[in-house]
């Protein structure tokens, strides 16, 4: 019974982050979720980035690694990028922090 409940219960946090995580501004894939075996959330997701003429150029895979703090709050732990060559670290540095603001700026709806 109780895997029955953690279940619906991580389906419902799931479905929530889907809801109110950042859509849209390179942020432009859906969202995937997994949980991981210590609790925390890995959050799923692609930054699709423009050129100076405004196409699209690059894709950028990450991972964000949430955490629900004491007070039930969804927190950023880290962003993790899957694919990254030197160029692309160097290209744009910076993304962390934009993806990072974003997302929390986000998860204040929680």
């Amino acid at each position: 019974m109780n895997k029955q409940i953690e279940r619906k219960n991580t389906i419902n946090i799931f479905e929530q982050l889907e809801n109110i995580l950042a859509h849209g501004s390179g942020i432009n894939g859906d969202w995937k979720f997994s949980m991981l075996k210590n609790g925390k959330i890995k959050a799923t997701n692609f930054y699709h980035a423009m050129d100076e003429n405004g196409f699209y150029c690059e894709i950028y895979d990450f991972n964000v690694i949430l955490f629900i703090n004491e007070s039930g709050i969804v927190k950023v732990e880290r962003i993790e990028f899957t694919r990254l060559n030197n160029r692309h670290k160097k290209e744009f540095f910076g993304l962390e922090d934009y993806l990072w603001q974003t997302i929390e700026l986000s998860l204040t709806d929680w």
